[in-house]
């Protein structure tokens, strides 16, 4: 017995305790799970599942990112088509602004060359196919798992482990039964997308006070309408919330399906990192974080968003024939009482005194665009193109105004748009609340709204069977353009929190810079023969009457906080102000060395030409131009004295020199002004480069991107402000003596008038 006992303690295998004796029980699932994929795959039955399965892709995929000649799909419609639904898509589920943002972020991802914009296209179409069918599956499982607890608790883990295991572990089954390509690479993102919705719709309908529920049904309420107009209501939030996050989920798995074979942004990111491009993986890095943002915006709702043009047009229809019920509608979705009348504070004599040079200041600005900015060179273009130079004399005698690409180009641009938008600002406040007119316009927007519907349907009908749509696009940009331009004439003649003296001193910094910075711009050194005309310093004399027109209105203007500011001053805010100081600095004056390539440079030229012709770079490829550099545009002189005068403005702007909250205001608007002006100079310059440039080979420098980033910095730190000040509203509610809380300190205005109340904007 001993002799057994020794023996079997001398055997060389391991023990109970060793690390290896696991080993000697190795369970087969690796090769379970193979002979299980290739069964399914050799079995007819399973085919014809999969087949099933694979059908709602390829019917989505066909339907939106569809090859046929004979059909038009996202990445064959006009650009142009894509961003208007964007801007629809936006402004229906959220407000304008967040439309036009969106619409905007859009368009970069175009602009960024056209490869970046079929891609982009693509990667819309993939992300909707997967979304949508996740939204599909996702809330029907989320609403059984919330009703039924069988149901969640095997949804429960298989969620878990969706969530937990790598997509590149499920990757490879999915290509085995499906093959490379778009629908095996949604399958995936489905996979590791999907919980989020499943989740939170589960949440929102358990989270349902449960008194609630019982009240519905003691009333006889079915459990279908239990569902519909109790749970499903009020789990509304987190369902979006869960969509939301599905939908940033696909976007984090486009890299993946760019690996399965699919197309999209995801491929650019892929190619660039196995060529180590830089540039390549920077410009579709940026493509793919506006069209995220984008989306995200759009799939997100907050409290603040306001009445959406959805629910504007909507009540437009509706109200059609009875205008005076959508003004009551309209004012009930404000939270206002329905029994009073509300109008804006009357302008005072000072005020109007200000407003009046800011509309002629913002028409001779406009004169000023349209007049002779150049003659006989371009003065701007010469740093991006040869024949604005005029070396040879072909420009000779030739005159340019304000917005054409050898004169003013983007600078004229900018003074046309800051002089409308003054014009607007200054206009608004001096004409009288017209409420037929905003009847007449909601009428004719519930019509055009009737007429997009009726032919967008047509047109997507039309292409489904393959067959031509003819005029309808164009009617339907038409109808489209009125029915935005009506929206927009309703928003002027109701009237806008920023139509005023504060938004006519933000304009009249964006005409000044913008003329004066194309002044003080530096023509490249063999410009022959250049003379400035007449348009720059007539817009820029325009500029400054707007701007003193908006100083003097804003001294009396009625305008009050929508709620108090803080009691404590915003050191943060300028600590910010002064970073983004020494950012215009560093970027100004350039950091790193032209040798390595590191230069913060405004103008990298890399034309042939110019470094041959240039004498002190012989053996560089390219020439960097510092802000300052007097052989250079020298603009930067210009963006630091802006920066300086933003960092001081802020110290009021703040609230570390003052608490005086119509003070805050007024240096705010005045800080936003600052930043516009400095924006407006750095975007003018690289625009203008872009519009004239042979591709890459004269581009304005990163150094002026940074300007530009810090002159938005700016803007914002100072519209945080501005943005609770509205001007204030009377209302007519039986014979009362004006009260104007717009005030400081809230005594009753010297203006009386039977039935008139003054308060500041809700």
């Amino acid at each position: 017995m001993n002799s057994r006992i020794g023996s079997l303690l001398a055997q060389t295998e391991p023990g109970f305790f060793d690390n290896q004796w696991p080993e000697g029980f190795r369970f087969p699932f690796g090769e379970w799970i193979k002979e299980l994929v290739f069964w399914m795959v050799n079995n007819p039955v399973s085919s014809f599942i999969g087949d099933a399965i694979e059908w709602p892709f390829e019917f989505l995929f066909e339907l939106i990112l569809s090859e046929r000649v004979d059909r038009s799909s996202i990445e064959t419609i006009p650009w142009l088509w894509v961003v208007v639904g964007f801007f629809l898509v936006g402004s229906f589920v959220r407000n304008t602004r967040v439309g036009l943002a969106c619409a905007a972020m859009l368009s970069v991802c175009g602009f960024l060359g056209g490869e970046y914009w079929g891609e982009t296209a693509r990667t819309i179409g993939m992300i909707i196919v997967a979304v949508t069918l996740c939204a599909l599956v996702g809330i029907p499982l989320g609403i059984l798992s919330g009703r039924i607890d069988g149901v969640w608790s095997i949804v429960r883990p298989t969620l878990d482990a969706m969530q937990v295991i790598h997509p590149f572990v499920f990757m490879l089954p999915f290509i085995f039964f499906f093959g490379l390509g778009n629908v095996s690479a949604t399958m995936v993102t489905m996979v590791f997308a999907l919980p989020p919705i499943v989740r939170l719709t589960n949440l929102g309908i358990r989270q349902v006070p449960e008194d609630v529920v019982e009240a519905s049904r003691a009333y006889g309420a079915t459990e279908w309408k239990v569902l519909t107009g109790v749970q499903l209501p009020l789990a509304r939030p987190a369902i979006m919330t869960g969509l939301n996050q599905t939908l940033l989920l696909a976007f984090s798995m486009l890299g993946i399906a760019a690996l399965m074979g699919a197309g999209g942004l995801g491929r650019l990111l892929y190619r660039a990192i196995n060529n180590l491009n830089l540039g390549l993986a920077a410009s579709a890095g940026l493509a793919f974080f506006m069209l995220a943002v984008a989306l995200d915006r759009m799939s997100q709702t907050e409290d603040q968003d306001g009445v959406s043009l959805f629910t504007h047009l909507r009540q437009a229809w509706s109200f059609r024939k009875s205008p005076t019920g959508l003004l009551a509608e309209r004012a009930a979705d404000a939270g206002d009482e329905p029994l009073s009348v509300e109008s804006p504070a009357h302008v005072k004599p000072r005020e109007r005194i200000g407003l009046l040079p800011g509309v002629a200041g913002g028409v001779l600005a406009l004169v000023g665009a349209v007049s002779t900015w150049g003659t006989n060179a371009g003065r701007i273009s010469s740093w991006a193109r040869f024949a604005d130079e005029n070396a040879n004399g072909e420009l000779q005698g030739q005159s340019f105004n304000g917005v054409s690409a050898s004169g003013g180009s983007f600078f004229g641009v900018f003074v046309v748009v800051c002089a409308a938008c003054g014009l607007l600002c200054a206009l608004r406040p001096l004409l009288p609340p017209r409420p037929a007119i905003v009847q007449l316009l909601a009428r004719a927007q519930g019509v055009l709204l009737a007429a997009i519907v009726v032919n967008i349907g047509v047109m997507w009908a039309l292409n489904f069977v393959g067959s031509e749509i003819g005029p309808l696009s164009t009617i339907g940009l038409g109808l489209f353009g009125t029915c935005i331009l009506l929206v927009m004439a309703e928003g002027i003649v109701a009237g806008s929190p920023r139509l005023g003296a504060d938004g006519l001193l933000i304009a009249s910094s964006g005409v000044i810079c913008g003329a004066i910075g194309y002044l003080v711009l530096q023509p490249s050194a063999f410009v022959v023969d250049h003379t400035v005309g007449i348009g720059a310093p007539l817009a820029a004399c325009g500029g400054f009457v707007m701007f003193g027109g908006a100083a003097l209105a804003m001294s009396t203007a009625p305008y009050a906080t929508r709620r108090p500011l803080a009691a404590t001053a915003s050191t943060g805010q300028f600590v910010l102000l002064v970073l983004a100081l020494l950012v215009v600095i560093g970027s100004v004056f350039g950091v790193g060395t032209a040798e390595t390539r590191t230069e913060w440079g405004w103008l990298f030229d890399s034309r042939p030409e110019s470094v041959e012709r240039s004498a002190d770079t012989p053996d560089r490829l390219t020439i960097v131009y510092s802000g300052v550099d007097p052989d250079g545009p020298a603009l930067g002189w210009m963006a630091i004295a802006l920066s300086a005068a933003a960092v001081a403005t802020g110290i009021a702007a703040s609230g570390v020199a003052t608490r005086d909250e119509q003070l805050r205001w007024k240096t705010s608007a005045l800080l936003c002004a600052l930043g516009v002006g400095i924006m407006v100079l750095t975007a003018g310059f690289t625009l203008s480069l872009v519009r004239v440039a042979n591709g890459l080979d004269s581009i304005a420098g990163v150094g002026a991107f940074m300007t530009f980033v810090a002159g938005w910095v700016m803007f914002m730190s100072g519209h945080s402000v501005i943005a609770e000040f509205r001007r204030s509203t009377i209302w007519s509610d039986g014979p009362t003596a004006t009260v104007d809380l717009s005030t400081s300190d809230g005594s009753v205005s010297d203006e009386r008038a039977s039935g008139d109340l003054v308060r500041s904007a809700p």
